[in-house]
């Protein structure tokens, strides 16, 4: 029997309109394999630097998006992505695309067959205003420093 997925998207919502959007992406299984948490900083792996290379690339590969602030933490990445107008992709074909290429990209460097590096799905929030976007972008800034207190903290 398969487990009917509840979806976290707003009905009727299009994921390609212009705008800030808010996105949480974690490791399968949350494992920390992006990097390590020492003295309120966070040091990459290699993995950790593929994705931050794959992460920049994004404006060169989708024409009409912006990237804000950004954290790759030890077993999930924050990031804002700002879709500007005339924006054909959706924010679900960029994380989708994202997820794919650093995937293909770190089984190929490490002579891995098809390993997940990522969970399934990602969590996203339409950013509705100025107040919201600050909140966000420090939580995001402050996210190494406050590991041991984050909700996907694992020891």
């Amino acid at each position: 029997m398969f487990k009917i997925r509840k979806t976290i998207r707003l009905k009727d919502y299009d994921y390609s309109s212009a705008g800030y959007y808010y996105i949480t992406i974690c490791t399968k299984d949350r494992k920390c394999i992006l990097g390590k948490a020492e003295n309120d900083s966070i040091t990459v792996s290699k993995l950790g630097e593929i994705i931050t290379k794959n992460w920049n690339a994004l404006v060169s590969m989708y024409k009409h998006i912006e990237l804000n602030q950004y954290v790759v933490m030890p077993n999930h990445i924050h990031a804002i992505i700002v879709l500007n107008e005339n924006c054909t992709k959706t924010i679900g074909d960029i994380i989708c695309g994202y997820k794919s290429k650093t995937a293909r990209e770190y089984n190929k460097i490490n002579k891995l067959n098809g390993e997940a590096i990522w969970q399934r799905g990602y969590y996203e929030h339409i950013i509705r205003n100025e107040k919201e976007l600050y909140r966000i972008q420090k939580y995001i800034l402050e996210n190494p420093i406050k590991w041991k207190y984050d909700r996907l903290y694992i020891s």
